[in-house]
């Protein structure tokens, strides 16, 4: 690569996208977004066009709990934004993983009560993960590294990204999208206490939460809970980890859980 070359902040947000497996992504384009949808229509991801922009989050939160990976979902300013409210509160409850992209007016317009011009980092922050209001295209590609870095190694859930549109149309230096993203390894505290608790216990209880499958970890731990005997109850999004047929599932548990779940609930030590 030629060294000082320049790309579109939205070239580089999509070419981003596809090097790190991003195939698919719903939405519902606007002015304020265009610049972005211009890079897509030029890119092998395929969107899928929705005609209500709430469509299009529920549909990237099902995509990502049907596969197990991101869901992204895309919207441009003002009420576009303000229409993935309900679904990116449903993936935050959920843990789901969600990447949220939305157009904003320009950055000249910012602050000043013009068409669309609502504070829609602010709108989302109670309820993703992170919530980025960028205003530089360096930021953009480096916040949206981080995204996918958070989304694919630590907790999970929805996190959003805003950008004005006249910072899609800017360039940032190539070199910026070099190299591939830095994953963070996460280590586990608290394992070796965890397990002696559990070996002197008499009435043992595992709760799973939908992590063991975001985690990719369904059968270890079902070989786990039949090896070891222990019942299990589940929070509702974690629903099916283990068929609740199974002589070992105690059901959901909690305010709309089974007697028994909420028995062993009270009862383990």
């Amino acid at each position: 690569m030629t060294n000082g070359a320049r790309i579109a902040c939205a070239q580089g947000l999509v070419r981003i996208l596809k090097e790190e497996g991003v195939n698919l992504v719903f939405g519902h384009p606007g002015e304020q977004i265009l610049p972005l949808y211009q890079a897509l229509h030029r890119s092998p991801i395929r969107h899928v066009l929705m005609r209500h922009e709430q469509g299009a989050v529920h549909a990237a939160d099902g995509y990502a709990r049907a596969t197990g990976g991101v869901g992204v979902c895309l919207a441009s300013a003002g009420p576009g934004a303000l229409n993935l409210v309900m679904g990116v509160a449903t993936a935050y409850k959920d843990s789901v993983p969600l990447l949220v992209i939305t157009g904003d007016v320009s950055t000249e317009f910012k602050g000043q009560n013009t068409f669309q011009d609502v504070p829609q980092a602010q709108v989302f922050q109670p309820i993703t993960l992170h919530s980025y209001d960028v205003k530089k295209p360096e930021e953009a590609i480096s916040k949206l590294k981080k995204a996918l870095m958070l989304l694919k190694t630590g907790k999970t859930g929805p996190i959003h990204l805003n950008i004005p549109k006249n910072v899609f149309s800017q360039t940032v230096d190539e070199s910026l999208l070099d190299g591939e993203l830095e994953y963070v390894h996460i280590p586990i505290y608290g394992l070796d206490e965890a397990l002696k608790l559990m070996e002197s216990s008499h009435k043992p209880l595992i709760i799973a939460g939908a992590g063991v499958i975001w985690s990719g970890a369904v059968e270890k731990l079902q070989e786990f809970v039949i090896k070891n005997e222990i019942p299990v109850a589940t929070t509702y999004p974690a629903r099916g980890i283990l068929p609740e047929d199974h002589p070992l599932s105690l059901g959901l548990i909690g305010l709309r859980g089974t007697e028994a779940a909420n028995h062993a609930g009270a009862k383990a030590d």
